[in-house]
C-alpha cells in the first residue's frame, strides 16, 4: 500500500498520525461572566483551567455545549485550544486599533474584543456573504460592541492599525477528519500558500510601525506556513519575528525536503496533534520596525 504523501512527510519529521478530535474546550467570556459564575450556572459540566490560556478551559461533559443557556447568552464560546493562542500572542490592548482579516465565524474576533475589554476599535474582514450571519450572530451574543465588519476580500481592506491578526485560509489538518488525506493534494497545498503570501504582504502594509503582526493557521504543511514566514522575510526588510512566550509548542522548522527557511522560524510555534494533543496549529508573531533591517 502506498502511503500519502502527506503521512510520508509527517514521518519524515518524527510525528504519527491521529485521528482524535482534541477534548472539548471553551473560552469563558469575561465581557458578561465570570469563571465562578459560569460554574454555578453549567451543570452537569466540570471545568478545568488550561494553565496557559486566560480564560480557555477544558469541559467534560456527556451534554451538548452548544445548547445550554449560558451558551445562548453568550457567556461562553466553543474554541479549540490552539486556536484560543493566536489572539493572546497578538496582545492587543484597550484602546488600540485592530484589524482581524478572515474572520468569520468570529472566534478569533469575539477573543480579541474581550481581550480588548470592548475599547479601541477592531476592523473585521469577511469576503464570504455566507459567513457573515454567522459572524454577526456571536458579536451580538458575546456583547462585542467594538467591531466593525467589513464584507468585503481581505485584499481590500485599508487604513493603518496598531496589531493586525491573519488566521489564513488553509488546508486544514488531520486531527478532527480522517477522510482529510482524501480531499488534499500537495498542488492544493502550494496553491493556498500562494494567496496566503498575498495575504501576509497586504496585511504587513497595513501594520503601523512597532505594530505587531500574528500570523495563524490550522495547517501542519511548511508551505503554508515557514515557506510563508520566510518568504514576507524576503520581500519586507520592515519585518522581524519575534519570540513567542509561550511554554507549549514546538519550534518551526528551518529546513523541509531540501528547503531552507529563514533561521528564525525557530521562534515560532508547531502545534502537533500527536504532541500537544490539540489541534494541527502553526503561528509566528512579527513585529514591524520601521526602516531598520533588523534580523535574528
Amino acid at each position: 500500500m502506498t502511503l500519502s504523501p502527506f503521512i510520508q512527510r509527517y514521518r519524515s519529521l518524527g510525528h504519527t498520525v491521529v485521528f482524535k478530535e482534541p477534548v472539548p474546550t471553551i473560552r469563558v467570556n469575561t465581557l458578561l461572566t465570570t469563571i465562578d459564575e459560569l460554574k454555578k450556572r453549567l451543570e452537569g459540566v466540570q471545568l478545568t483551567k488550561i494553565p496557559f490560556l486566560k480564560n480557555g478551559y477544558v469541559a467534560s461533559t456527556k451534554h451538548s455545549l452548544a445548547s445550554t443557556t449560558p451558551y445562548l447568552l453568550g457567556h461562553y464560546y466553543i474554541q479549540e485550544t490552539a486556536a484560543q493562542i493566536p489572539a493572546e500572542v497578538l496582545g492587543p490592548q484597550q484602546g488600540e486599533s485592530v484589524l482581524d482579516l478572515c474572520s468569520a465565524p468570529g472566534g478569533k474576533t469575539t477573543q480579541l474584543s474581550q481581550l480588548m475589554n470592548n475599547t479601541g476599535t477592531i476592523h473585521s474582514y469577511e469576503s464570504q456573504h455566507h459567513r457573515i450571519p454567522s459572524l454577526l450572530n456571536n458579536l451580538e451574543r458575546m456583547n462585542c460592541t467594538n467591531v466593525i465588519v467589513h464584507e468585503e476580500n481581505a485584499l481590500s481592506a485599508v487604513g493603518s492599525y496598531d496589531k493586525v491578526l491573519l488566521d489564513a485560509p488553509c488546508s486544514g489538518n488531520l486531527a478532527a477528519d480522517e477522510h482529510w488525506f482524501e480531499k488534499r493534494t500537495i498542488g492544493g497545498v502550494r496553491e493556498n500558500s500562494a494567496r496566503q503570501k498575498e495575504l501576509l504582504a497586504h496585511a504587513i502594509t497595513l501594520c503601523k510601525p512597532s505594530g505587531v503582526i500574528v500570523y495563524a493557521t490550522c495547517s501542519l504543511e511548511p508551505e503554508e506556513n515557514e515557506e510563508v514566514i520566510t518568504d514576507a522575510l524576503k520581500r519586507h526588510s520592515d519585518i522581524v519575528v519575534e519570540k513567542i512566550d509561550l511554554a507549549v509548542g514546538s519550534a518551526g522548522l528551518t529546513t523541509f525536503q531540501g528547503t531552507t527557511y529563514h533561521k528564525s522560524m525557530i521562534l515560532t510555534k508547531r502545534f502537533w496533534p500527536d504532541v500537544e494533543k490539540t489541534q494541527g496549529f502553526y503561528i509566528a508573531k512579527l513585529r514591524k520596525v520601521g526602516n531598520e533591517k533588523v534580523r535574528v
